[in-house]
């Protein structure tokens, strides 16, 4: 008996095995826009965004005619609202509605000096968008840079309205509670169109 007695005394208990700690959050495993972000229900999928909008409509350089010397003639930019609407279906890949609504009249400067005004109209389009860049900048703020190609028509066109491709891109700043800031430049093909574009917007 004294020697079971003994033997319980001097016996130790092992010790409970460490626990490993978590590995670093890898910068790819971090949430990005489009995906589930710590404590939100869900993830965004839906951008609403307001801005504007300076066309450069018919201008010489984009049409060829800078290299005719007898047409001398220059377009006034017309200013314009933009509204856009995006639908997200991946971090990267989306399906954008955009609607330009004209708030001034198309002027044209002749050699002479005369002036000439005509409608401007507004157009809708629609089409996918790719952003191949979505970088942490700013702490939890993402860089994010995107393409799309769209399908155009304008509407309430005097001369009858017409269907135009479209291609726009444009970088954004993004918050983690989705707000974004974005300004980039897009080009409407058959209308001889630039546009600037610029807006703020928010996700949900």
């Amino acid at each position: 008996m004294w020697w079971l007695l003994t033997a319980l005394c001097n016996a130790q208990v092992p010790a409970p095995p460490d626990t490993p700690a978590p590995p670093p959050a890898d910068e790819d495993t971090l949430p990005r826009f489009g995906q589930q972000l710590p404590g939100a229900d869900r993830p965004h999928r839906v951008e609403l965004s307001f801005g504007s909008s300076l066309l450069f409509v018919e201008q010489a350089m984009l049409s060829g005619q800078v290299l005719d010397p007898e047409i001398v003639q220059r377009v006034v930019p017309v200013p314009s609202l933009l509204m856009l609407g995006e639908w997200i279906w991946t971090p990267r890949w989306s399906t954008g509605l955009m609607l330009n609504v004209p708030t001034g009249t198309i002027t044209q400067i002749d050699d002479e000096g005369q002036i000439s005004e005509r409608h401007s109209a507004a157009a809708v389009a629609l089409g996918p968008g790719f952003a191949p860049i979505n970088q942490r900048v700013l702490y939890d703020a993402t860089l994010r840079w995107q393409s799309s190609a769209m399908l155009g028509r304008t509407i309430n066109h005097q001369g009858g309205n017409r269907s135009f491709p479209l291609v726009t891109t444009r970088l954004m700043v993004l918050t983690p509670a989705g707000t974004s800031m974005y300004a980039g430049v897009a080009y409407a093909f058959q209308e001889e169109t630039l546009a600037l574009i610029y807006g703020v917007g928010t996700r949900f």
